[in-house]
């Protein structure tokens, strides 16, 4: 059973890190750092990262991880709930957020079966702004239906202005998403702010 769930953690990293692989070669982060956050009573213990003109709030005893190429990433204790943040360029908002999800769902469609697009709202509000979405399952092998959510947004204020996208990323397997996205996902995208 140990190393079922070592290998489904590895399949899950393995789709996201095929998300960003997709999105890597349109930018970098640079300055990121995280800094602790004094939670509410509300909410759980969480810290806060602060990336390339944005920060967002994590659950304290997850792991994250920054890439070389700026991309935030941060896993539950089970390597069974993920967040992916990447900040990329783009000159004059080019490229539109619902273009930039397509880049992403394309990875994960290629990296599962039974890839499925879900009826949902196509935009939600982050930080202030707009951002556009899409929602997605399919089956991950071990780790079996996996649902995903992938927002866009070309945020103006954005050093420079009007020159980079964020994409964000965030899922958990299906059987477990409501409670995820309702007792964590949520209570992080509340957080997020562009700097």
């Amino acid at each position: 059973m140990r190393i079922r769930a070592h290998t489904s953690r590895w399949v899950c990293l393995c789709i996201l890190y095929g998300l960003l692989l997709v999105l890597s070669a349109c930018g970098e982060e640079p300055g990121a750092q995280t800094t602790p956050f004094a939670p509410t009573p509300t909410m759980f213990n969480l810290n806060v990262y602060t990336g390339a003109g944005y920060s967002i709030a994590y659950p304290q005893e997850w792991n994250i991880q920054k890439s070389s190429d700026g991309a935030f990433s941060a896993t539950d204790q089970r390597g069974t709930a993920y967040i992916t943040i990447r900040v990329l360029a783009n000159s004059n908002g080019i490229v539109a957020p619902e273009v930039q999800i397509q880049h992403s769902l394309k990875t994960f469609e290629s990296s599962v079966k039974s890839y499925k697009v879900l009826d949902g709202p196509k935009s939600t509000t982050v930080g202030g702004d707009e951002w556009r979405q899409e929602m997605v399952v399919g089956d991950a092998g071990s780790l079996g239906q996996v649902q995903y959510v992938v927002l866009a947004d070309n945020h103006a204020a954005t050093p420079p202005k009007s020159g980079q996208s964020i994409v964000l990323v965030y899922g958990t397997a299906r059987q477990q998403f409501e409670q995820k996205n309702r007792d964590i996902f949520q209570k992080m995208l509340h957080t997020f702010k562009f700097l």
